[in-house]
């Protein structure tokens, strides 16, 4: 459609000059719509902290919602470009302090800590279960092992 209104073998005149300014306002107004559509559904995925599926997704709407060319002296920058660069930006920053944390977790520092995790409430289980059934010395030999897993637990 819009080549065929481009095409200057066809001269609409000034009446198809007016349809053409309008098909492109409206369909700028789709464009900007869908964008804003994206830019909802990225932030959507940032409050879940989808930081990646967020940057797809901003990134999406911004090109979306880039106008094809100039309309009357217009720049083609999308309507939505700081609300997405900021967007972009705060899932970044985000992604980076998840990694971050992630790397200085226990797990990542102490491997065998989920076993030794999972030991230790069984062998409590095991401990408090003697100590209700009035065996007290097998209650207390299994506190001494939570003990030698971990003392300070």
């Amino acid at each position: 459609m819009i080549g065929e209104l481009n095409n200057p073998e066809h001269n609409f005149g000034t009446l198809g000059q007016e349809r053409k300014k309008i098909f492109l306002r409206e369909l700028e107004a789709l464009k900007t719509a869908q964008g804003e559509l994206l830019l909802h559904n990225a932030r959507k995925a940032a409050a879940d902290k989808l930081y990646p599926n967020a940057i797809q997704l901003a990134s999406e709407a911004m090109e979306v919602s880039t106008p094809e060319r100039e309309i009357e002296g217009v720049a083609t920058v999308s309507p939505l470009k700081e609300e997405v660069e900021d967007l972009i930006d705060f899932c970044r920053k985000r992604f980076r302090t998840e990694e971050k944390l992630q790397d200085a977790s226990i797990e990542a520092v102490n491997p065998q800590y989920v076993s030794n995790r999972d030991k230790i409430k069984r062998l409590y289980a095991e401990a408090k279960t003697f100590k209700e059934g009035g065996r007290l010395e097998e209650a207390i030999s299994r506190l001494e092992d939570i003990y030698i897993i971990d003392p300070f637990h």
